[in-house]
């Protein structure tokens, strides 16, 4: 078994090791080409500053292995020692040794899933170094689930145990980190991907996702936990809920939300001060689409009356739309079935009564205790010894009246019937 840090067994050809290609000798530039490249570079500039955001993916891949070199990785993934950290659009796909002790012994040390792959030394998405790998995931896949079944094992029976998305700035993290320590018994056999990269590149067509690289990723992901594995998506990638749910439709879901003024509140910093998380002059997460707002978001704004385009929304207007589209995909969801809806407020002890039994978990005492200990830290701590705080009320006190009355616009009503569906679901 390879241990996290150790080199690699046998030396494996890379792209610094070919040797480099000839360039023909050119001319050196004019005057007037130099000034129409500072031209060109501007305005590109000036053009990035107003495109979306998107959720962060390597700006560049290694290129994949192929012949010998690929031969001499397969085996490795296929006997669960490299673990898929980053995939691109196109199907390329960067695998690398993680330290998933780290994750059990204490997940709000690595409370999301770029921590853990820092703090394994596989250094991010694509930037694996020496100890990364890339391949074809078409090819990494077919070939695990090759060895799977000489094996005798059903490649098809490789499910996680289950997905929670969620709104943003929920509580979404302290679930993770409860799955992480409770999720199984020893907690040695769950592992939790806390908002990992790969699953995003898999759906980035608004159209939906792409289902073969979506299945693939997910399967390799699962192959070492099973049902011990838990995915956390991004918020942003609970408006792809008819996509994943459709892919999956035997992995349970649930979906986790809050008071709607205590959420905005965590995305704008208002009242003058800047909660955890939040950088000074920097533009909220939630209103970074507002060129190419998505579809559920216009429908959002139409369902609220907004007559205006929502590029000219302000950002406290911006976010409660975008927020309401993330809870009325969640809404739509629930009542297709297989999905629990779960309030922040008391979403600890949820975990234990009510989610893991939904994931099929039976909790014991050691878990529950586990779990009570891991509460009792601040989610994103990564540190030792920071304890959690409640802030509801602080949150309750620092929203302005632009932040209510975008709640109260576009938030209240569907946040209103998430908490009556909810509530239908406790009482059954």
């Amino acid at each position: 078994m390879l241990r996290p840090g150790a080199p690699l067994p046998g030396p494996l050809p890379s792209a610094s090791t070919l040797p480099a290609a000839r360039k023909p000798t050119k001319s050196p530039p004019t005057p007037s080409a130099i000034l129409l490249l500072l031209l060109v570079a501007t305005a590109t500039a000036l053009l990035l500053l107003h495109l979306p955001h998107a959720p962060s993916l390597p700006s560049s891949y290694p290129p994949p292995l192929r012949g010998v070199a690929a031969a001499s990785v397969l085996p490795l993934i296929a006997s669960r020692q490299l673990d898929l950290i980053s995939l691109s659009p196109s199907g390329s796909a960067v695998f690398c040794a993680l330290d998933w002790s780290l994750q059990q012994g204490d997940p709000s040390s690595v409370p999301m899933h770029k921590d853990l792959l820092a703090a394994s030394g596989c250094g991010g998405p694509g930037r694996g170094g020496q100890r990364s790998y890339s391949l074809s995931l078409s090819e990494a896949a077919a070939h695990a689930r090759e060895q799977d079944a000489l094996a005798g094992l059903d490649p098809g029976a490789v499910l996680p145990g289950g997905f929670v998305f969620h709104e943003s700035r929920c509580g979404s993290t302290l679930v993770a980190n409860l799955l992480a320590g409770g999720g199984a018994a020893p907690p040695e056999e769950s592992r939790v991907y806390s908002e990992s990269s790969p699953i995003v590149a898999a759906c980035q067509n608004p159209a939906g996702c792409d289902e073969g690289l979506l299945r693939d990723a997910v399967y390799l992901m699962s192959r070492s936990a099973g049902a011990g594995t838990f995915f956390k998506f991004q918020s942003a990638l609970t408006l792809h809920m008819p996509s994943i749910t459709a892919a999956f439709p035997e992995v349970p879901w649930a979906f986790v939300y809050r008071d709607p003024v205590q959420v905005l509140v965590s995305h704008l910093g208002e009242g003058g001060e800047l909660l955890k998380g939040r950088v000074a002059g920097q533009k909220p997460g939630c209103a970074r689409s507002r060129m190419s707002p998505s579809p559920q978001l216009r429908e959002a704004a139409e369902l609220a009356g907004y007559g205006g385009k929502p590029s000219q929304m302000s950002d406290e207007d911006f976010c409660a739309a975008h927020l309401a589209s993330l809870c009325r995909e969640a809404l739509r969801a629930a009542g297709r079935g297989g999905g629990l809806l779960l309030s922040y407020e008391g979403v600890a002890a949820a975990v234990a009564d009510e989610l893991l039994p939904h994931f099929g978990v039976a909790v014991g005492p050691e878990q529950r205790a586990r779990m009570e200990e891991i509460a009792g830290v601040y989610s994103k701590a990564r540190v030792q010894g920071l304890e959690w705080e409640e802030d509801s009320e602080v949150k309750d006190r620092l929203a302005s009246e632009e932040v209510r009355s975008a709640s109260a616009t576009f938030l209240e009503g569907i946040t209103s019937e998430l908490r009556a569906f909810r509530e239908a679901q406790v009482a059954d």
